[in-house]
């Protein structure tokens, strides 16, 4: 139920992650048609990628509307660690921030920082509707930010980022940590570096009491590091949906003979 002093609604699902793995989608392109199919598929997140994707900032605040009606976590990875961007998409309607290239302990808690009303960080007021319901207190409860780890800096420095106060957790792009490490295109699953790499993340997470993200290339991917202590699993990106389900249909209408029509 809405607590009295949240008319907005209650503490998004995020929270109970750790106990049982959100599994989210990744969205590349500008299509609330798109949100909200993924959302009535029942997701637990949907981030919008404002680093690599093709949408402009302010359609995080249409997407967060829809997502508004539904069960499902909006989060929001934005395109570099700077305090207005951090502060932008909280005021758009993100519940997660997820910040690119950490690299330090200072640099999470800059990010923190960035996404908390005062007295616990810097965050200015300026929250669009329905959000100025809100009280400070509450909205700092309710929203989190997130450091990714994707360099050797950083894995270097993982454990003094996830003991940064306030941090909600550390999301992994695989990908980036790969190639930062010297790996190239190398994936867990074929080379010891970069696996155990990401079970270090995801021990230090556990140790600290946070959050423990990962972007999946695949299903499989996902169910394998759910149990090795991932609890937030991005398992596919809007344009690959596409994308795979177009090149599935194309592959079938070519294998099956055309239905004969007769008539109009």
């Amino acid at each position: 139920m809405t607590d009295a002093h949240d008319p907005i609604g209650p503490s998004p699902s995020w929270h109970a992650w750790r106990d049982s793995a959100g599994l989210g989608l990744w969205s590349c392109l500008d299509s609330e048609s798109a949100v909200a199919s993924f959302t009535a598929a029942g997701f637990d997140y949907l981030a919008i990628d404002l680093q690599h994707g093709m949408l402009p900032p302010s359609a995080v605040h249409r997407i967060a509307r829809v997502l508004r009606a539904t069960p499902t976590t909006c989060v929001v990875r934005v395109a570099w660690n700077r305090p207005e961007l951090v502060m932008q998409a909280l005021d758009f309607g993100a519940e997660l921030v997820v910040v690119p290239m950490v690299e330090s302990a200072a640099e999470a808690a800059a990010a923190v920082h960035a996404a908390s009303y005062p007295p616990d960080g810097a965050r200015s007021w300026g929250p669009l509707w329905p959000d100025t319901a809100r009280r400070p207190g509450d909205a700092n409860a309710i929203v989190g930010c997130l450091a990714m780890v994707e360099t050797r800096r950083g894995l270097d420095r993982v454990e003094e980022i996830a003991a940064t106060p306030g941090l909600a957790g550390i999301y992994v792009g695989p990908n980036d940590l790969a190639l930062g490490l010297g790996r190239g295109r190398a994936t867990y699953s074929d080379d010891d570096v970069v696996h155990d790499a990401l079970q270090s993340v995801a021990n230090v997470c556990d140790r600290h009491g946070i959050l423990a993200g990962l972007h999946c290339s695949s299903l499989e991917m996902a169910r394998y590091w759910q149990p090795r202590g991932f609890q937030m699993l991005t398992i596919g990106t809007d344009t690959s949906l596409l994308s795979d389900a177009a090149l599935a249909l194309a592959a079938r209408s070519r294998a099956e003979p055309a239905p004969v029509v007769r008539g109009y």
